[in-house]
């Protein structure tokens, strides 16, 4: 039998209030520069995805062949100069799994994550038509003082 290809997409989500260098809160002429904006009722700063950390894949293709896994790799890279947690999910656990699904991205680092298609017995009739996703959330490593 031949394989079947299914693409996957990479959604990606942000901790609403992730703050910004004290540089770029002082100079209000760099905010529309890098994408972070001032919240109104809080000291805190919104970024962008894409200035905290970018993804190097905005989809991933998984070989679906009864009875074998499927595995992709995805890179996630940090773009800043401080530590950035992450966390990723997908809408159908029962049939793919995420290693490292959690972690701590260093300032500046990349790292490779594996996202794996469990062996399935046959191809799913509803493949065509799944919905299935990962998404990415990031958020700041909290500081220790």
């Amino acid at each position: 039998q031949e394989p079947i290809f299914f693409i996957c997409p990479i959604l990606q989500a942000l901790f609403p209030f992730f703050p910004a260098s004290r540089s770029i809160a002082q100079n209000p002429n760099r905010k529309a520069n890098t994408g972070i904006h001032s919240h109104k009722n809080r000291n805190l700063f919104y970024a962008t995805m894409d200035n905290i950390v970018r993804i190097l894949k905005k989809e991933v293709t998984f070989e679906i062949t009864p009875n074998k896994e499927s595995e992709q790799s995805l890179g996630l890279e940090s773009q800043v100069k401080t530590k950035v947690l992450f966390k990723v999910k997908t809408t159908n656990p029962n049939r793919y799994y995420v290693k490292p699904n959690i972690g701590i991205l260093g300032p500046r680092e990349t790292t490779q994550l594996r996202l794996v298609l469990n062996a399935l017995p046959s191809v799913p009739d509803d493949i065509a038509s799944s919905k299935d996703k990962f998404l990415i959330q990031v958020a700041p490593y909290p500081d220790a003082g």
